[in-house]
């Protein structure tokens, strides 16, 4: 850079000395004046840099090109679909009082709705908790379809100051065979005022969603599909009871759940006629000896 510099100021130089030296009548170029030398040496070394420069590739520092990534879309996951448990039928037997672990003076108040069987009579029975009968009454109460209000006064006596019982409502159709039972626990007292609490829900435990009463069923093989409110984690017993209260058929099954649980089940039967079988769906208490629930209907067997 050093030389071309050099170069250019001797060109300059000689281009001056030869402007003074020509006289006569030819037209020259008109002399550049003194005091603009310097900026036409540094316009004219710009330009031989550049023709220099212009040889030399040039050099770039390349940035790693990102290539746009796609939309982050995330992977749908399977979404569980509970399946729809159609409503229960309103229970046939509806305690209004004592609700579920009342602490209860004597003597018990019970308040009730009831659709009696067949044989309308109702019964009503008080378990202590080691199974002793503390009451038991047969009341012969008319049938209704919706069910007939009853309120019962029912004494007892325990030696303890507290005791868990179990107050227990049946009902029987003209065969003596058990249509429906409902219990409720309650927390008995010798001393103190009762606590009442609300009652339970006043719907079936169990609903059988492919037969109607009385439906008409053959060929060997009774298909039973339903849901049900498990009382507690016993097994539970499914069976066909002829009309004099004789097991067809039985199938246990384990049904858990704080809320209606759906199953399907069959029950496989042998009949020589049409029978009026009585299709049961039972449970034992867990605490104590006896039924806790049971729900029943009828069912015209055919070979």
């Amino acid at each position: 850079m050093r030389k071309i510099i050099q170069l250019t100021l001797i060109a300059a130089s000689f281009w001056t000395l030869g402007a003074c030296a020509f006289t006569g009548g030819e037209s020259l170029p008109t002399p550049l004046p003194p005091d603009y030398l310097p900026t036409v040496i540094a316009l004219t070394a710009q330009s031989i840099n550049a023709t220099l420069m212009a040889g030399t590739p040039p050099t770039a520092t390349l940035e790693p090109s990102a290539t746009p990534l796609p939309p982050d879309t995330p992977t749908p996951r399977p979404t569980p679909t509970p399946t729809a448990i159609p409503p229960a039928p309103l229970g046939l037997i509806r305690v209004a009082a004592p609700g579920p672990m009342s602490f209860v003076a004597s003597p018990l108040q019970l308040r009730m709705d009831v659709v009696s069987g067949e044989s309308e009579i109702v019964r009503v029975a008080l378990y202590g908790e080691d199974g002793r009968v503390l009451f038991d009454k047969l009341t012969r109460v008319r049938h209704f379809a919706t069910g007939a209000y009853v309120t019962l006064e029912i004494p007892f006596e325990i030696r303890a100051v507290s005791e868990l019982a179990r107050l227990q409502v049946s009902t029987t159709d003209r065969a003596g065979r058990l249509e429906a039972v409902s219990s409720t626990y309650v927390n008995l007292i010798s001393i103190g005022v009762s606590e009442i609490n609300p009652p339970a829900p006043p719907f079936e435990r169990v609903a059988i969603y492919n037969l109607k009463p009385e439906a008409v069923i053959s060929g060997g093989t009774l298909a039973i599909k339903g849901a049900m409110w498990p009382v507690n984690t016993q097994p539970v017993i499914i069976e066909l009871l002829d009309p004099q209260g004789k097991v067809i058929s039985q199938r246990q099954l384990s049904i858990v759940g704080e809320t209606y649980t759906s199953f399907t089940t069959t029950l496989p039967y042998e009949v020589t006629g049409r029978t009026l079988a009585r299709l049961v769906v039972r449970q034992a208490d867990d605490r104590m000896d006896g039924l806790v629930y049971l729900y029943s209907q009828l069912i015209n067997l055919e070979p």
